[in-house]
């Protein structure tokens, strides 16, 4: 079989423009790596700085921002092709965990501060001897 000449392929524009779905795909995970910096940050100064320790209400807010347009993003990347279907499921596991975390970490929150408050001593009501003290003492 004889090759047949193309004069014309050197002339042939590659195409070197990212598609559009790739940009959005992109853009969730970006939003969902800046949310989960926000979460980790915001628990690295809890654990080295504690002063400078934002609060959890506008910890959560921004993260929660973040990962809701982050999921939306993804949604958006879906396609009926079954790579996309998984491929769209990263950004959306990431995204939707992050919007999840305060529903699934509200009972930690909660003994998070109350130790917080209490300037790190957890048992108030027992004295220095270990043992139960009345509540009237």
């Amino acid at each position: 079989m004889d090759t047949m000449a193309r004069p014309l392929r050197h002339q042939w524009k590659v195409r070197t423009l990212v598609r559009r779905r790739h940009r959005t795909w992109v853009h969730a995970m970006t939003l969902a790596t800046l949310g989960w910096g926000v979460w980790w940050f915001s628990v690295l100064l809890h654990k080295f700085m504690p002063g400078l320790t934002p609060g959890l209400g506008l910890t959560y807010v921004v993260t929660c921002a973040l990962a809701g347009l982050g999921f939306c993003l993804a949604f958006f990347t879906l396609r009926a092709r079954l790579i996309w279907v998984l491929l769209a499921g990263v950004p959306m596991f990431a995204n939707g965990t992050l919007l999840l975390l305060p529903v699934l970490l509200s009972d930690e929150v909660e003994v998070l501060l109350t130790t917080r408050n209490s300037g790190g001593n957890e048992d108030a009501s027992k004295d220095a001897a270990g043992t139960d003290r009345p509540a009237d003492q």
